[in-house]
């Protein structure tokens, strides 16, 4: 199932704020089988959204969306996502009335604009927020599937495996797909050998191998090390490998 990810803000395009939620959905989504092809961020714009939108669905099944779901004036996704798509802004009062609960709970002044965090295009299911007063949606257009929750990145760590994923999952149906992950750590090595020699390797059909290089310190255990020294030769006094390991074999 191909997936698409729409983060909306002006806070991302002009650098005040850096967007975390597309690589974590992307994290969460790979490993189950979904197959992310394309991450976009837009401003705060009712023109721009809904041409990204098209855009992603054109060649997607599903789009997530994250962003524009607070109660004030430039918090325009929902009406955005409405008009995209010719459906009315329908008001669910029991999400209205949970709102004005959850601020009476925490003692926090009620004002009319909230009320907007309780409209939803006509024939969206709603998505609860554990953490946070706006609720999302899922909405389904021409068989392909909508997401839209909040872009706090709080929020949206709890609304995308508790409220996203389950409806990703009853739609995919057939085509949810199974992925196995490897990870090999290498050091002493560069980048471009490693590439030569994982070439070498008998890979499974449809895999596929990432190379990243990293820069840091990572700690051993004595049984990590021992593992190590089974495979290489290391100098302790340089603390560098007189026989480079051969780890990807």
């Amino acid at each position: 199932m191909k997936i698409g990810i729409l983060t909306i803000g002006n806070e991302l395009l002009n650098g005040r704020t850096a967007d975390t939620n597309s690589s974590f959905i992307a994290r969460e989504l790979t490993p189950r089988g979904f197959r992310v092809e394309a991450l976009m961020s837009v401003g705060d714009d009712f023109d721009t959204i809904k041409t990204r939108l098209y855009d992603l669905l054109n060649f997607t099944d599903a789009v997530i969306c994250t962003g524009g779901l607070g109660p004030t004036a430039d918090d325009i996704t929902t009406e955005a996502v409405s008009r995209a798509f010719n459906l009315p802004l329908v008001m669910n009062e029991e999400v209205l009335s949970g709102l004005k609960a959850k601020f009476a709970r925490y003692h926090l002044p009620w004002t009319d604009n909230n009320a907007k965090q309780a409209l939803f295009p006509e024939g969206a299911e709603v998505i609860d927020n554990p953490v946070g007063s706006a609720a999302g949606f899922a909405l389904i257009v021409d068989n392909k599937l909508v997401f839209v929750i909040p872009g706090v990145p709080a929020e949206t760590r709890r609304m995308l495996p508790e409220g996203v994923l389950p409806v990703l999952l009853r739609h995919a149906g057939d085509r949810q797909e199974h992925v196995f992950k490897q990870t090999i750590k290498t050091f002493g090595l560069a980048e471009a050998a490693v590439d030569v020699d994982s070439r070498k390797t008998n890979k499974p059909k449809n895999s596929a191998v990432d190379l990243a290089a990293k820069m840091g310190i990572e700690l051993l255990t004595e049984e990590q090390y021992q593992e190590l020294q089974k495979i290489g030769n290391f100098d302790t006094k340089t603390s560098s490998w007189i026989k480079t390991p051969n780890a990807i074999r």
